[in-house]
């Protein structure tokens, strides 16, 4: 564990998606300079974000979605002082005390989800079809929760997903 800067690893992972990504795809990073440092582990928190960015990715890809922007995949950080009304918007609030946090999200104008799925998008699964560098979104839930942080999802059909996660803000910070 380490004192982190999100922007950082955001451009660490930019690096490693256009190694592999689709040429005809974009990805467009919104960084705040105004973003907290984190407490963390960057092999474990790349790869939720590189997991994020390997689902838009594909989803993106598959669609054939073109136009619009809609071929681009972002990726923004921002400050957020969560308060007592917003912890439900996070998956397994229960644990996240209010305060300054540090938050990375990578948005998506693909297809979107269901209610139906997103009921179901924490699940693990044990299908060995998945390609092992897909860690999945129950793991990535996972190591959010163990650096006290929370995960929020928004999806909507023809809309888009975003995937987006807040890690308490370091002492440390500004």
């Amino acid at each position: 564990m380490e004192v982190l800067n999100l922007n950082d690893l955001c451009l660490d992972c930019r690096k490693l998606w256009h190694a592999w990504a689709p040429a005809h795809l974009n990805l467009h990073l919104d960084l705040s300079p105004d973003t907290a440092l984190v407490w963390g582990d960057a092999f474990r928190l790349r790869q939720v974000l590189m997991n994020f960015l390997v689902n838009a990715t594909e989803t993106v890809a598959a669609a054939g979605v073109h136009g619009q922007g809609r071929n681009t995949i972002e990726v923004i950080t921002q400050p957020l002082v969560l308060d007592q009304d917003q912890l439900p918007l996070f998956a397994g609030h229960d644990h996240l005390p209010t305060g300054q946090y540090a938050c990375l999200a990578v948005r998506d104008r693909g297809p979107g989800m269901d209610g139906e799925t997103l009921a179901h998008l924490f699940e693990p699964t044990l299908d060995p079809r998945i390609p092992p560098h897909k860690c999945g979104l129950s793991l990535c839930l996972q190591i959010i929760r163990e650096h006290r942080g929370g995960l929020q999802v928004q999806s909507r059909p023809r809309q888009g997903s975003t995937f987006k996660f807040c890690l308490p803000a370091h002492p440390l910070s500004k």
